[in-house]
């Protein structure tokens, strides 16, 4: 009686076990979540960037408005507007 085994092939025509099958397709998702994580990487790093772009324009704000004060101004409206643009970058933060 011949014996039909249930081996697949591989992209290069060897012979798979099924086990092999198995780990292969897990690779693949792995492979998969690792571009994700580059790309949320890059997102990350998007995002501190405009956190320090922000913070720099704080500081040169409460700057503005330290001097301001000092001179018996009222606070800006650019520090207004700085805190508004805050609140709807990181709502619920400012």
């Amino acid at each position: 009686m011949a014996f039909k085994g249930t081996a697949s092939k591989s992209v290069s025509g060897a012979s798979m076990s099924k086990y092999d099958v198995e780990v292969e397709a897990r690779l693949k998702k792995l492979e998969e979540k690792v571009g994700e994580i580059n790309n949320i990487e890059g997102m990350i790093n998007d995002l501190v960037s405009q956190v320090s772009e922000l913070q720099a324009q704080v500081s040169q704000l409460q700057f503005q408005e330290a001097q301001e004060q000092g001179s018996g101004g009222d606070e800006s409206n650019s520090v207004a507007e700085l805190k508004v643009e805050l609140h709807k970058a990181f709502p619920g933060r400012f």
